[in-house]
């Protein structure tokens, strides 16, 4: 979360840009002008507060990491399977293809 805050604090006009885009996201639609307003104004207020601020972050990427670990797992798993009887499936496929 330290690498959040600092890039947070760094260039915070693309957090905002970013932040936006993930409320567009989330609504499925593009956000009126009006709208896009309001969300910079509630994300500039809890912007002031950095807790809140890492915590709603942390949330967002939370499940991210889950799920990309979770795909990290399948992978090593594939990995190993395939590198433990990929020889021996390829020799049965040649053997019923012939």
């Amino acid at each position: 979360m330290q690498k959040v805050s600092e890039t947070i604090e760094k260039n915070p006009e693309r957090f905002f840009h970013d932040a936006l885009a993930i409320v567009e996201k989330k609504k499925g639609a593009p956000l009126s002008e009006e709208e896009r307003t309001a969300v910079l104004e509630n994300i500039s207020e809890e912007y002031k507060n950095k807790e809140e601020l890492t915590s709603y972050m942390h949330s967002l990427i939370e499940p991210e990491k889950k799920r990309l670990k979770l795909w990290e797992i399948y992978l090593v798993v594939g990995g190993t399977f395939l590198n433990g009887f990929g020889d021996y499936i390829i020799s049965v496929l040649k053997a019923n293809g012939t």
